[in-house]
């Protein structure tokens, strides 16, 4: 199942209109339409924040890893990488998504750790 299929379930299972999620997200109602009506298999990476982060549910439940990955353009090389550090944030508590969180927000921060 693509991405506009799985968008139309979600919104479905939530009583929520396409309309009603244009207004809450401000992503504009026609790329809403398009992207359910063209069924896409990849999706802006900023949509799909405002997309899940709305109707309340994880990206895994919008994007398979590699719908993820193809929305997201990453480098081959560097998905590797990114699948061991997704699956190791997912095996965190809550408490320790926020200091994950929290230690990656410091490291982007020092010049040396930048790309």
């Amino acid at each position: 199942m693509a991405i506009g299929a799985k968008l139309k379930l979600l919104l479905k299972q939530r009583k929520m209109t396409v309309t009603e999620l244009a207004d809450k997200t401000g992503i504009s109602i026609n790329t809403l339409y398009g992207i359910i009506k063209r069924d896409n298999k990849t999706i802006n990476p900023d949509t799909a924040a405002k997309i899940v982060d709305c109707l309340g549910v994880s990206i895994a439940e919008l994007l398979s890893f590699d719908e993820f990955v193809e929305s997201a353009k990453i480098e081959f090389d560097d998905i590797e990488n990114r699948k061991k550090l997704l699956l190791s944030y997912d095996a965190l508590n809550s408490a320790g998504r926020i200091e994950a969180e929290k230690r990656v927000s410091e490291l982007v921060q020092i010049s040396k750790y930048q790309r």
